[in-house]
C-alpha cells in the first residue's frame, strides 16, 4: 500500500484521515485518531502535515474551546480520489487469486476483526 501511495506522498494514516473526513466532515482530532488507529499525539502531527499541504482546513470550533474540527479541501478531495484509485489496484492484486467464496470468507473475517477492535 505504501508503494502505491508513494507518488502521492501520503502515509496510510493520512489516507485514513482524508477518507474519514470525506464521510464525517468536521471530525475531531480524537475521532480521527481512532479511525486511523494512531495515538492522539501522532494525529496532531498528521493533521499538521495535511494542513500544510492544503489537503485539509481547520478552524476553531464556533462554540469556542480548543477544538479545531478538520474538513477536506478541494485539493484533499482530489488527492483522496487518486489514492483510492491506487489502492484499488493493490486490492485487485491481493484478491486476484481468490475464488468468490474465498473472498466472501475473507470479508466476513475482516468484519469480525473490525468489530473486535470497536469493542475493546
Amino acid at each position: 500500500m505504501e508503494d502505491a501511495l508513494k507518488d502521492l506522498a501520503l502515509s496510510p494514516p493520512q489516507i485514513a484521515v482524508l477518507s474519514t473526513l470525506s464521510l464525517f466532515s468536521g471530525a475531531s482530532n480524537a475521532e480521527l485518531a481512532r479511525h486511523a488507529l494512531v495515538s492522539p499525539q501522532t494525529m496532531v502531527a498528521t493533521l499538521k502535515s495535511l494542513e500544510e499541504r492544503g489537503l485539509i482546513a481547520r478552524r476553531p470550533h464556533p462554540e469556542g474551546g480548543r477544538s479545531m474540527p478538520a474538513n477536506l479541501t478541494e485539493a484533499g478531495r482530489s488527492v483522496l480520489h487518486e489514492a483510492r484509485l491506487a489502492m484499488r489496484g493493490v486490492e485487485a492484486r491481493i484478491l486476484e487469486g481468490l475464488t468468490p467464496s474465498e473472498r466472501e470468507h475473507l470479508r466476513k473475517g475482516l468484519e469480525h476483526c473490525l468489530a473486535a477492535l470497536k469493542t475493546s
